[in-house]
């Protein structure tokens, strides 16, 4: 799901301030491609693509000046993060696994 969270383009700061957040970007803009398809950066530390996308969105959020974490993703699971999401998805086409989980649980639910 971090990978998701990842597609809001609105916590998207372009120029942050945390330099490991910028290595991040030129590695991968989540802002302009689809964050679904993003690797780890070659030689990384992370063992797991989840693991390099959660530090990533957490970096990312954290320059908006939200904490974000497992245990407690607060700003995620409110409604307007929800319907970036949804722009996203409906405007470019990224973040497809998503789109999908939208439309089984509105077909649904």
């Amino acid at each position: 799901m971090d990978t998701w969270f990842l597609g809001n383009r609105k916590d998207f700061k372009p120029n942050p301030q945390d330099e490991k957040l910028c290595e991040y970007i030129r590695h991968y803009n989540v802002s302009e491609d689809d964050p679904e398809l993003m690797a780890c950066p070659p030689g990384s530390r992370f063992e797991t693509k989840a693991q390099f996308h959660y530090d990533y969105l957490r970096r990312m959020l954290r320059e908006r000046g939200v904490v974000y974490s497992k245990s407690s993703p607060n700003h995620v699971t409110e409604s307007h993060y929800l319907d970036r999401l949804i722009a996203r998805n409906l405007t470019t086409g990224h973040i497809p696994s998503f789109g999908r989980w939208y439309d089984f649980v509105m077909k649904n639910f």
